[in-house]
């Protein structure tokens, strides 16, 4: 495999082998400064409808969106300003998880994938085609994105209904109310660590939604390492032959299957998230990549590509980053 990275001035080196919910948006923790608040509703669901500093687009904010039998939740959709001017065209949609930190900084580390600061200097060098952008924030993250008991004392087991959430309900609802170019080939799906687990799982459990998976820095051991201290990786509980690979195994063998971005930092100062976190999701990474070569026959820059960070950790301010990557990849304007 040829190394891709971050740091060094060329992008290919010598081969290499890889073995909440809260009611309204707080403006003080905003990386986008947002204004001209109207509240509107939009299928019998209400939300608020902003603008945004960067000018290159607006929000409809649903601080308790309910479609079927799901919870409530709070969901973010950033539109284009063309969307507003031009009633006939459609977009391709990006869903992102952990959609409370997308925009507006938050978690653990107070910060943001800046997505809006994004999508304006991409939008402004015509780099990537126009987008919906849909942020859905978690209810219990641990538990929305975790399959299986993870670690110890940590809520877990509800990615199959998220999974269901997301590709039975979030999305239709979505395409019917929106312009959307809803088939498969025009939908990602995004997500870091726990996050990018929960993307790689909803999309092949049904590839028929989602055509495309970013998987920045992700927790695919989750359920394999030391269940009772997460951040040390377990040798000898492989990802091949794990409940993820047995789930996801039909999409992953089938025509359909989705395109995969697996990406992971070199940042190993900062704090245990770096020296650990990143570490194991690293080491997983590589393996996953691994499998989905050798075992599923995927094509190194044609059906799954991966980008080595070496100067990025695990934090938001390095998936910001590589999220330009996968969108210049996959949404070339």
């Amino acid at each position: 495999y040829q190394r891709r990275v971050r740091g060094d001035k060329t992008k290919k080196k010598k081969s290499y082998v890889p073995a909440t919910n809260y009611i309204r948006v707080n403006k003080k923790q905003m990386s986008c400064i947002t204004d001209n608040e109207a509240k509107i509703r939009v299928d019998g669901q209400e939300c608020w409808q902003h603008t945004c500093s960067s000018g290159e687009g607006f929000f409809h904010t649903y601080d308790e969106i309910s479609i079927g039998r799901w919870p409530k939740r709070k969901v973010h959709i950033f539109l284009p300003n063309c969307y507003s001017e031009d009633l006939s065209e459609r977009y391709p949609v990006v869903y992102m998880n952990d959609g409370h930190v997308v925009f507006w900084r938050g978690g653990k580390h107070n910060k943001s994938w800046k997505v809006t600061e994004s999508m304006a200097e991409l939008y402004s060098l015509n780099k990537i085609q126009k987008l919906i952008i849909v942020a859905v924030c978690p209810i219990e993250r641990e538990r929305d994105y975790t399959y299986d008991k993870w670690c110890e004392g940590h809520p877990y087991g509800g990615l199959q209904d998220y999974s269901l959430f997301l590709s039975k309900s979030m999305k239709p609802w979505i395409d019917s109310n929106y312009r959307t170019l809803s088939s498969a080939e025009h939908t990602a799906i995004v997500g870091s660590s726990l996050g990018a687990l929960a993307s790689f799982y909803v999309a092949n459990r049904f590839p028929e939604c989602f055509g495309y998976v970013c998987a920045m820095s992700p927790a695919f051991g989750a359920s394999l390492d030391n269940k009772r201290y997460y951040g040390s990786y377990d040798k000898e509980n492989r990802i091949k032959g794990s409940q993820l690979i047995n789930d996801t195994m039909e999409s992953l063998k089938s025509e359909g299957r989705p395109k995969i971005w697996i990406d992971w930092g070199l940042k190993r100062t900062g704090g245990y998230h770096n020296e650990y976190l990143e570490h194991v999701c690293m080491e997983r990474g590589q393996e996953m990549l691994q499998i989905l070569i050798e075992d599923f026959d995927y094509k190194l820059e044609e059906d799954i590509f991966f980008w080595e960070d070496r100067v990025g950790g695990h934090d938001e301010d390095a998936w910001a980053y590589r999220f330009k990557l996968f969108l210049l990849q996959f949404f070339k304007s």
